[in-house]
């Protein structure tokens, strides 16, 4: 299973660093940039272990999430993509 980043996940992830970086510093940025991508990485082992993104459902594609600190993280599972 491998993990497909959308190009608004990128520009999300992009916008969160630059946020941290403008008023924490490049340190502080990083770390929430890559505490981030280190648990979206974790679902590719546990893929069902995020709860079901209810408001999603009627694009009937069972996307699920979870929480990193402040932020959302949704995702679905499509033939062994994430």
């Amino acid at each position: 299973m491998r993990i497909i980043w959308t190009r608004f996940a990128i520009d999300s992830l992009k916008d969160i660093y630059t946020f941290y970086l403008e008023i924490a510093g490049a340190g502080i940025a990083s770390r929430m940039r890559m505490g981030i991508v280190s648990e979206a990485k974790k679902i590719v082992f546990y893929p069902y272990s995020g709860q079901k993104q209810e408001s999603l459902s009627s694009f009937q594609k069972e996307h699920r999430y979870f929480l990193k600190g402040h932020f959302k993280i949704i995702y679905r599972i499509s033939n062994n993509e994430l």
